[in-house]
């Protein structure tokens, strides 16, 4: 896949860590305007996810990675922390996660580090904005 713009940065593990990953995604003027609003919420989440979930905590970090292809933008959020496991949408606390899924035409993860990644395209229909069969 050829990237046209890729950026990548680090946040300490804090309650401040959603929020900084939004105003440095927007500053990096690397997501398409038409899929801002949707990386901005997965991110969030992502990096919300690490925050609560990963057992971390300052001084130890989240890494964002973000980059535009034609038609579309991928990601990951990756973090040191204790995973995620085999299916991590039964998990009780799954709702961030679940709104990733709906949002995202393709979404993964690894542990050991913790890696989730995901790819928005410009051509599909978010699962949440699609009516009901």
């Amino acid at each position: 896949m050829t990237y046209l713009h890729e950026a990548q940065t680090t946040f300490p593990l804090s309650i401040g860590a959603p929020r900084l990953a939004r105003r440095w995604l927007h500053a990096s003027g690397i997501v398409p305007s038409e899929l801002a609003d949707a990386v901005d919420l997965v991110v969030s989440e992502l990096v919300a996810n690490s925050v609560r979930h990963s057992g971390l905590a300052e001084p130890d970090v989240v890494s964002v990675r973000v980059a535009s292809f034609p038609g579309g933008v991928t990601g990951e959020v990756v973090d040191e922390g204790r995973g995620m496991g085999d299916d991590p949408l039964r998990a009780a606390t799954s709702m961030g996660l679940r709104l990733v899924e709906g949002t995202v035409a393709r979404w993964g993860h690894t542990d050991h580090p913790t890696r989730v990644w995901f790819e928005l395209t410009l051509r599909q229909t978010p699962r949440w904005h699609q009516p009901a069969a």
